[in-house]
């Protein structure tokens, strides 16, 4: 399958690792830069950011293992979700790629960077590791998939109401077209024991290795974005350490854990600052 037209592509790739569903945006020829986005989302959280990006760079966004349309109930880790975003890049004839990634997403542009695939990163609101997070402790509880599946199935205010932990106090969802319907299905669309992978399970890889320790051993730029209200980790204390660890820095003041969704154009400036 050929992903060479300037208009946009979106395809489920039949690929080593399963079905995968890629999204192409911009023109063929322009730089690549790779979106990845947190959980439990899918590609089109950066649906925005793409539309303000497009015009310069070759946008590519993948919905993860266990997320969105890709789904998937094995293979959900790290490891994993790194080699399966490998085997796109080389699907794609990419060798290298500037990448940007959310929250759980964010170990696959350093490990892209250590294996020479990516050669600048960018962090948006994640802390280096959990020692600065800042969400209710009752949340690691709810990440049991028996939970999480008994979650997915209510109504959907009440998965928005769940979900506002995501965003900065006072986030309207209904203040971006399509966006509460998007925010409900990704929620019940993603894999349960996702949860444990992302609160339990990472948490115990961050404390032994911090992203902030993994990009000193970095050679290419890092960038680290986040939002001065984010209610899931804490701002001032994860700036603080990628700064000292070498990256450069950006705080967008009214936005919370998802600024490339409360405020894309702040986030798209600071990334073509950055890459270019």
């Amino acid at each position: 399958m050929s992903f060479t037209v300037d208009e946009s592509t979106d395809r489920i790739l039949d690929l080593q690792h399963g079905p995968v569903r890629v999204r192409l945006d911009g023109p063929s020829k322009s730089p690549p830069l790779l979106l990845i986005h947190g959980s439990p989302c899918s590609l089109e959280w950066f649906d925005q950011l793409t539309s303000l990006l497009c015009d310069t760079y070759r946008i590519v966004r993948i919905d993860l293992r266990g997320h969105g349309a890709t789904g998937g109930w094995e293979r959900l880790g790290r490891i994993d979700q790194v080699a399966m975003v490998t085997e796109v890049l080389d699907h794609l004839g990419i060798a290298e790629i500037s990448a940007v990634a959310h929250s759980f997403g964010t170990d696959i542009p350093i490990d892209l960077a250590m294996a020479g695939r990516a050669n600048a990163v960018v962090l948006i609101d994640q802390a280096p590791d959990f020692r600065c997070a800042t969400y209710p402790a009752g949340l690691i509880a709810l990440s049991r998939p028996s939970l999480i599946r008994i979650a997915q199935r209510a109504p959907a205010f009440a998965i928005r109401l769940g979900s506002k932990q995501g965003f900065a106090p006072g986030f309207r969802f209904d203040s971006i077209p399509g966006f509460a319907e998007i925010s409900v299905r990704d929620f019940r669309a993603f894999t349960p024991s996702i949860g444990r992978f992302a609160l339990v399970d990472r948490a115990r890889e961050l404390a032994v290795d911090p992203l902030d320790a993994r990009i000193q051993r970095l050679d290419v730029p890092v960038m680290a974005i986040h939002g001065r209200r984010d209610q899931m980790y804490a701002c001032a204390p994860s700036i603080a350490r990628y700064s000292a660890a070498g990256a450069r820095t950006a705080i967008i003041e009214n936005a919370g854990h998802s600024p490339h969704v409360e405020a894309p154009e702040a986030v798209a400036v600071i990334l073509r600052d950055f890459l270019d």
